[in-house]
Order: C-alpha cells, then sequence, then structure tokens
C-alpha cells in the first residue's frame, strides 16, 4: 500500500495497489455478509458455536443438582445419537400426551399463557451479528412450548416467560439445544426467562441465571438445574411462573407516580430469583476498520513502514488514512474516541514516509 512516492510511474503503481485494495475489499464485505447471513440452529448447534455465543455474552455456566441423578440419567446425558418424533400418529399423539402432563403439572395463572406460534420459523431468531453479542452469525429455534403474558403490550417474542422442550429421548445434545433456546428467548424477551427440557423418564432440567457473577472473569454465572424426577421440576417451573412470581400487570401500560402511562416491566424474578440475561457492550469495530486492520497486518511484515502495527488498535481509536497521489502525501486522521481529540491530535497531519517510519507510538 505504502511505497516511495516520486514520479508518475510511483504514481501509477501506487493506484495499482490502490485497485487491488479495493478489491481485497469488495471480497471483505461479500465475506462479512455472507458470515452474518448465516444461522446456527439451536437443535443442532456445535458445542464450538454455542461456546462462542457465552464467550460473547460472558456467561458461565454453573451446574446444580447433578448429585441426585440416576445412573440412566447420566448415561444417556453423554449419548450422542438423535432421537427425533417421528411423524405417525403414534409418536403424535404420545407427543400430545407429554405435553398435557407437562400444561396440567404447571397450572399456570390467568395472566400467563401457552403460545400457539411456537412453529413459525425465526419466533426466537435472535440477529446476534449484529446486536451486543458481536458474533459473525445468528442463531435460531423452534421450540415445543412457550409460555407468554396474555395481552402484553410487546410482540410475543418480547413476552415470553418460559420456554419448554419436549423430548423422545432427552441426550448430550439436547442440553445444548436447550441452552441455545434459553439464550434466544432471554435476548428477544422483556421477562427474566426460564427454559426447561425433559423426557418426561429421565432427563429433568431447567436453565435461568440470578445475576451472580464469576469473581475471575465477571461473567454472568447461568445455572443449569437437574432434577431427580418429572414432579420436582414441575413444582419448580410451577412456582416459577406463580402468579406470586410474575404480576399479573406485567409488560402492561399502567400509570405511574406521575400520572403517565408507563410499560410494567420485571428485570427480577422470584421463586427462584432470576434476572433478565445481561448483554455485554461491546464496541463493534466497522467493515472500514476491519479492513484496515487486515491490511496492516499484512503490510507490517514488509520493511516499508516501520509503525504499522499501531493500526490494529481501532477498537478504542478512530483512523483514516488518505492518500494524495497528485502531491505523493499520506494524510492521517487520528480522533482518539469519545468524539473529542486529544490535544495534540486536533489537526489533521501530512506526513511523509520518512516521517511515518520515524514517528513515535
Amino acid at each position: 500500500l505504502i511505497c516511495p512516492m516520486t514520479g508518475p510511474v510511483c504514481a501509477g503503481k501506487l493506484e495499482e495497489k490502490w485497485e487491488e485494495v479495493d478489491r481485497k475489499l469488495v471480497r471483505l464485505e461479500r465475506l462479512q455478509l455472507q458470515a452474518m447471513s448465516s444461522t446456527r440452529h439451536a437443535s443442532s448447534i456445535s458445542p464450538d458455536d454455542l461456546s462462542l455465543v457465552e464467550s460473547a455474552l460472558k456467561i458461565w455456566w454453573s451446574s446444580k443438582g447433578l448429585d441426585a441423578l440416576s445412573e440412566t440419567a447420566s448415561a444417556v446425558l453423554e449419548d450422542t445419537a438423535e432421537y427425533t418424533w417421528n411423524q405417525n400418529k403414534h409418536e403424535a399423539k404420545h407427543k400430545e400426551g407429554y405435553m398435557k402432563i407437562f400444561a396440567e403439572g404447571l397450572q399456570l395463572p390467568p395472566h400467563l399463557v401457552w403460545s400457539a406460534r411456537v412453529d413459525e420459523p425465526g419466533i426466537l431468531k435472535t440477529c446476534l451479528g449484529t446486536g451486543g453479542a458481536n458474533l459473525p452469525f445468528n442463531i435460531g429455534c423452534k421450540t415445543d412450548a412457550l409460555v407468554v403474558v396474555r395481552n402484553a403490550a410487546v410482540n410475543i417474542e418480547g413476552a415470553v416467560a418460559a420456554t419448554v422442550e419436549l423430548k423422545k429421548r432427552a441426550v448430550k445434545q439436547s442440553i445444548l439445544q436447550a441452552k441455545a433456546t434459553w439464550v434466544c428467548a432471554s435476548l428477544n424477551s422483556h421477562l427474566p426467562v426460564i427454559s426447561a427440557v425433559t423426557d418426561i423418564h429421565n432427563v429433568f432440567a431447567a436453565f435461568y441465571t440470578e445475576g451472580q457473577r464469576e469473581d475471575s472473569s465477571g461473567s454472568t454465572i447461568c445455572i443449569q438445574h437437574m432434577f431427580p424426577a418429572l414432579d420436582d421440576l414441575l413444582a419448580f417451573m410451577r412456582n416459577a411462573l406463580s402468579a406470586a412470581a410474575i404480576p399479573k400487570d406485567v409488560l402492561k401500560y399502567c400509570p405511574d407516580s406521575s400520572g403517565h402511562e408507563k410499560l410494567v416491566l420485571a428485570d427480577e424474578l422470584p421463586n427462584p430469583k432470576r434476572i433478565r440475561l445481561p448483554v455485554p457492550v461491546q464496541r463493534h469495530s466497522s467493515l472500514w476498520q476491519n479492513a484496515l486492520r487486515v491490511m496492516a497486518e499484512h503490510a507490517a511484515r514488509g520493511s516499508d513502514v516501520a509503525c504499522l502495527d499501531d493500526l490494529k488498535a481501532f477498537e478504542d481509536q478512530d483512523f483514516r488514512l488518505l492518500i494524495c497521489s497528485r502531491t505523493s502525501t499520506i494524510l492521517c486522521i487520528h480522533n482518539t474516541g469519545g468524539g473529542v481529540p486529544s490535544k495534540h491530535t486536533k489537526q489533521a497531519s501530512t506526513l511523509s514516509r520518512q516521517q511515518l517510519q520515524n514517528a513515535p507510538s
């Protein structure tokens, strides 16, 4: 990108270099858009992809109740096979029977209802590629049942209180799916979400967060709560979704102390204590910044300019390099972030190649 700039020959070389950079920028943009358009589905999400999600959201899982698991439950949770429901009448009725058991066991209060829209594609799709998580892919899921607030003043995704996943046989992938579903629902809903997965016979698990932080990393501790029997899971979920735990006026517009209509939110709910999943605020690098970082790393391997390593630090600073082929100069505009340039960088500076080589960090 940067070469001795004297005479028309070098000006021509500079133009060729710039065309090469332009082609690479187009390719980078195409690759980035392609990556951002891809979706990882909760039902088939890999451990590596889920780890990326957890890392971006600063999630750290803590397990409860593992010591109470039966040998059968411990064995099936290490099973890597998949057991899907067949679309025949027998298994369809079997699954309906599972749902009936679960629904009757929960005994929802009148202001909470089972959603009929759980089979819609993308109902819990979460765009992590452009959100606070800053991941290069989305995650999405369909779940067997959603518990939502009746007549909420927000869309159905924003009114989710709980998700339920029913399995023919719960295996290791079932836990990954349930975690991904909980993340999707939590990032969409205005309520603290609790998720459950069960096969009615062996595995009974719930997922939520109390909001505590892990000491060393500051990550949000999220709980994978395992239960020894279905009745224990149902009792746990029944308390979490009771009228005492979720107020009937939540997610509705009610007058506040000054008489103004205000949406009633519940950032924390009891039985068990749970909060909305915090999303870490991350500074995003633009496509231009990403491209310059790639070019800087490539150019730093050469010997033209000694201080190109400084161009990698784009997260906290904004840079613009303008190359003028007519005057053979490089204009470096540097703003130190926060919108207010520091005292020594208020004005753009015109730097020669020699000055760039000798410039201090």
